[in-house]
């Protein structure tokens, strides 16, 4: 029994962050597409018209992620301060454009943070990230008096980044990039100043996650002393497909454009949210 329990701590880790890379690689496409959702189904004209409407603001989003497999890792490595439940955070800036003779709107979004310096208020969690992309979306139904705006659309975001706790000494670190493809389509209506939508996103993504951790004190197996390990952990684009439903409202105080939504991936049980103000025309 005593053999058996010193060759279990590095199985267990090495198995923990197996977990909680593939957990990472479905939550990073969620949070990706946290990016530029507008409560309009579209902004620009159904016939191309030589007037431009655009709108630029800023967003914040927070993505549900469970921690259990890597707070098991660090406790077993000693590592203190992870907890046991997080929310991914995005800060990004958007902007879209539709007129201007073309029936259709561009969006684009950007977003970076790096807190490995801030790891002390965070409770032991570090990370960066980066992303970038856009979308297009298309219009099937213009907004009248008694229908709603109807539009399709599909984008593509760039995401890299990591994740970590511990300290040089022990600690474990995480990284990752991921390419997320998606289709939608939203609906949109407005009654006064507020404007409900819902939607619905097919999701495809490339996730590649690496993992190092490190132990000042060592792990035992087969009786050898050992004091770091890694591993990975990839999905394709032919087996990531994922289905995410999104809804929120939005507030219009004149130029300015208050938008709040909430998403759920079906098949992964992963739940986002997201926050936005801009000025739109």
């Amino acid at each position: 029994m005593a053999a058996l329990y010193c060759q279990t701590p590095q199985k267990n880790i090495n198995t923990c962050l197996d977990n909680f890379s593939t957990q990472l690689n479905n939550i990073i496409p969620n949070a990706s597409t946290e990016q530029n959702v507008y409560s309009d189904a579209w902004i620009g004209y159904f016939i191309p018209s030589n007037t431009m409407h655009f709108a630029v603001g800023l967003e914040g989003g927070l993505t549900q992620i469970n921690m259990d497999d890597l707070c098991t890792a660090a406790t077993m490595m000693h590592v203190s301060g992870v907890p046991e439940t997080f929310a991914y955070p995005t800060i990004g800036l958007n902007a879209k454009i539709g007129g201007i003779f073309i029936p259709f709107d561009l969006g684009i979004s950007f977003f970076t943070v790096d807190t490995r310096n801030l790891k002390e208020l965070l409770s032991g969690i570090y990370m960066s990230l980066f992303v970038i992309g856009g979308d297009i979306r298309i219009p099937l139904i213009q907004e009248s008096q008694y229908l709603p705006c109807w539009s399709i659309g599909a984008g593509y975001y760039f995401s890299k980044g990591g994740i970590g706790c511990g300290s040089p000494a022990s600690g474990i670190d995480l990284d990752f990039e991921t390419h997320t493809l998606f289709a939608q389509t939203q609906i949109s209506k407005s009654f006064s100043f507020i404007t409900p939508f819902i939607g619905y996103r097919g999701i495809f993504s490339n996730s590649n996650t690496n993992y190092y951790w490190r132990s000042a004190d060592g792990l035992t197996i087969d009786g050898t002393l050992t004091k770091k390990g890694s591993g990975s952990q990839n999905v394709s684009f032919e087996n990531s497909f994922t289905s995410q439903i999104f809804a929120g409202f939005g507030l219009t105080l004149g130029m300015i454009q208050l938008d709040t939504n909430a998403s759920y991936d079906i098949n992964h049980n992963i739940w986002s949210g997201g926050l936005s103000i801009r000025i739109q025309r």
